[in-house]
């Protein structure tokens, strides 16, 4: 039983009371019998149509009680709405709301993320067509500047990775970096995948990873994540990606393995940037060498 179902029968009870109306006067003037209307009250779920004439009958918004549940919505990766299938133009405007939790996103913002410098004439109605229909399976409010997203750690990966983050531990560590399903907002257009905010919350995701593996080689931990392995392949020349991945193979009995990767990645980096490893990946090499991981 859903608890927009309860609390229908509760309103619809207590409105009945307020306007005096035995359950015989309610149901005849809805069409329903005594015994459904009673059912109703105590919590069963009437059908959508029936639900709507009874708050008719009694003077309530239907509105309120028929809205679709909020759906669970994901942008570590590519952006998913749980059941619910939208349009490109609004998850671009999804995608971006998403990527501030809980804060403003100015109008401009919205404009330039949804048309760059060449807005229709009807930019303003369309933004507002579009929020509209983000609300029927999540909170946008809009704010006299902009539009904002109310979201929780149940509603929303990102809430719930910036929770996990405080935490700190190696348990959080771990279900933080495993929230992550590839690049935030992958299968979006880069005007929202590539936006300021996008990019920030990608280092946070590397640093996440960083500080996870970290602990785990510290403790007894398994020093291997998907993330990691994942992370160090999609970023070839991060030294501190690769360094934590040279050590979790050394600490697993890949010393062999350990120090080819560390000449893949000097190889790579000599050619590519004109450079030498600094000093993180030349410590992880050296630990590697001496059996000190």
């Amino acid at each position: 039983m859903g608890e927009s179902t309860r609390t229908f029968g509760a309103a619809l009870r207590a409105q009945r009371a307020l306007l005096g109306l035995t359950q015989r006067e309610v149901a005849d003037r809805a069409r329903v019998s005594v015994r459904a209307l009673r059912y109703i009250e105590n919590g069963s779920a009437p059908r959508p149509a029936l639900l709507r004439r009874l708050a008719s009958t009694v003077g309530l918004d239907s509105a309120i009680f028929t809205r679709t549940p909020l759906a669970r919505i994901r942008i570590l990766g590519p952006l998913e709405v749980e059941g619910v299938p939208v349009p490109l133009m609004q998850r671009r405007l999804l995608g971006l709301l998403a990527l501030h939790p809980n804060q403003v996103v100015a109008r401009e913002e919205i404009i330039d993320a949804l048309w760059q410098d060449s807005p229709p004439d009807s930019h303003v109605h369309l933004v507002h067509n579009y929020v509209t229909r983000l609300r029927a399976f999540s909170t946008v409010e809009r704010v006299h500047c902009g539009y904002r997203l109310v979201a929780d750690s149940a509603g929303l990966d990102l809430v719930r990775f910036n929770e996990l983050l405080v935490r700190a531990d190696l348990a959080g560590l771990g279900e933080a970096v495993g929230l992550w399903r590839g690049p935030v907002l992958a299968d979006l257009p880069a005007e929202v995948r590539l936006h300021p905010t996008a990019i920030a919350l990608h280092q946070r995701r590397i640093a996440a990873v960083l500080a996870h593996t970290d602990l785990a080689l510290r403790t007894t931990g398994e020093p291997f994540s998907p993330s990691l392995i994942t992370l160090a392949h999609d970023e070839p020349l991060h030294e501190g990606l690769q360094a934590r991945l040279m050590l979790a193979l050394a600490r697993t009995g890949q010393q062999a393995s350990a120090l080819r990767l560390f000449e893949r990645v000097r190889s790579r980096l000599a050619a590519e940037l004109g450079v030498e490893p600094r000093r993180d990946l030349r410590d992880a090499h050296l630990r590697v060498l001496r059996q000190e991981v």
